[in-house]
């Protein structure tokens, strides 16, 4: 089936497909395209790459050239450790904050005694 193939980054006779055209029709024509009627290849897994589809420009192929995975700026077991502490410190607010409601609702509690106390020592049963 004929395709249409658009492709950037050239490097010699080769280039980074960026995209594919099925029954393709003039419109889609660009200044760096080809027709192929050849079948887009299956990509393989390969552990730490991902593949990259690529036109060899003069014989008209298809291939995968497969690219590294980039490096996680963070290993896993690092940010494990940090969700952690995370959750520890936020266990440990949530207890100092039940303790400061408790603490307030007692003063409030004393405060509202010490004032009818105090409206009961100027008099205010009269």
């Amino acid at each position: 089936m004929l395709k249409y193939i658009v492709y950037e980054n050239t490097i010699g006779n080769t280039a980074v497909v960026r995209a594919i055209y099925h029954n393709p029709i003039p419109e889609f024509e660009r200044e760096n395209g080809i027709y192929l009627d050849s079948t887009v290849p299956n990509a393989e897994t390969v552990e730490g790459m991902y593949p990259v589809l690529m036109v060899k420009l003069d014989a008209k192929e298809l291939f995968y050239n497969y690219e590294s995975l980039p490096e996680l700026p963070i290993p896993d077991e690092v940010l494990l450790d940090r969700a952690t502490n995370i959750e520890s410190d936020l266990g440990s607010l949530l207890l100092e904050s039940a303790a400061d409601k408790a603490t307030i609702a007692t003063l409030e509690d004393t405060l509202g005694n010490l004032l009818l106390e105090v409206a009961a020592l100027k008099g205010g049963d009269e």
